[in-house]
């Protein structure tokens, strides 16, 4: 089987992530396989010592190094791991094992849990493995977690990453184009990894600037056309309510009601999440600009 790693800039966490899979209780081969992205610092050098083998470097694009990945491993069951995802000892064996004992299952998915403190491969090492694993349909992008999931072969002839995604939002498209290819997608309920994410603050420019740059609902509505809002309804309503803040905004100086509009939106927002989060207003603000640059540019080339 293979380990598929996609990384950039990533000294700070893929030692750990690379040293959690030496103790892995699947007895059977293991690649580990890493796609970067040009990485400045140590990462390279991290990856050959640490034994994993390096296909390609300066891949700009996280769906093209995603597709190298899967184009090149030699594995019947490929597993993708971020770079900052460390894995329980019995991570692999039972993937494997749910993979063999399930036809029906095309990709597994489970549980992520965040952590802003390195794990301790000692405390790992105790964790107990689970006598069962317990599995359920996954419907909902919500549910799935591709920063450790593991797929059979068959899948990557069917459905490959769309390189329109390049910087974010690879995995949703990916999600529901294997969805709407029929293939099956199931979470294992009771295999949990770790998403090592030391802390690290954005600035305010940043965040605004990576959400206009990562703004995508138009680009799904254009590769899935109406399929896509009816089966992910939550990302057409969070459009929609971008939409009307930013109409609503545009009408406040002559209706102070529209103005109201954004202010319940915000609030609604807040509630449903249970946190108030001060920059949230202008970063759904700049993805509805980014929105609609995508948008224009997508007129402007059907009008040439």
């Amino acid at each position: 089987m293979s380990i598929l790693i996609p990384t950039f800039n990533s000294e700070r966490t893929l030692p750990l992530a690379l040293e959690a899979m030496l103790y892995q209780t699947y007895q059977g081969d293991i690649e580990v396989l890493i796609v970067d992205g040009g990485s400045t610092d140590r990462t390279l050098e991290i990856a050959e010592a640490w034994g994993a083998k390096i296909l390609e470097t300066n891949i700009r694009n996280i769906a093209l190094a995603r597709n190298i990945l899967l184009e090149r491993a030699s594995g019947d069951v490929l597993i993708f791991v971020d770079s900052d995802v460390i894995l329980p000892p019995y991570f692999v064996e039972l993937h494997v094992n749910e993979h063999q004992r399930n036809p029906e299952i095309d990709i597994l998915t489970n549980n992520i849990v965040t952590v802003t403190e390195a794990p301790r491969i000692e405390d790992l090492r105790k964790l107990p493995k689970p006598e069962k694993v317990y599995i359920k349909p996954v419907k909902k992008m919500a549910e799935f977690a591709q920063m450790a999931s593991s797929l059979k072969r068959r899948v990557t002839a069917k459905v490959r990453y769309d390189t329109d995604f390049a910087r974010a939002h690879e995995d949703g498209y990916f999600f529901h184009a294997t969805l709407r290819s029929g293939l099956k997608i199931y979470k294992a309920l009771n295999i949990t990894v770790f998403h090592y994410k030391p802390v690290k603050k954005l600035s305010f420019i940043d965040k605004v600037v990576c959400s206009y740059r990562n703004a995508s609902f138009p680009l799904f509505l254009k590769k899935f056309g109406l399929w896509y809002p009816r089966a992910n309804p939550g990302h057409a309503i969070r459009f929609l309510g971008r939409f009307s803040m930013m109409l609503s905004l545009a009408l406040a100086p002559i209706c102070y009601q529209a103005l109201a509009i954004s202010v319940a939106y915000w609030c609604i927002y807040s509630i449903a999440k249970k946190r108030f989060d001060p920059l949230w207003l202008p970063c759904e603000l700049a993805t509805m600009l980014g929105e609609i640059r995508f948008l224009v540019r997508l007129l402007r080339r059907n009008f040439k």
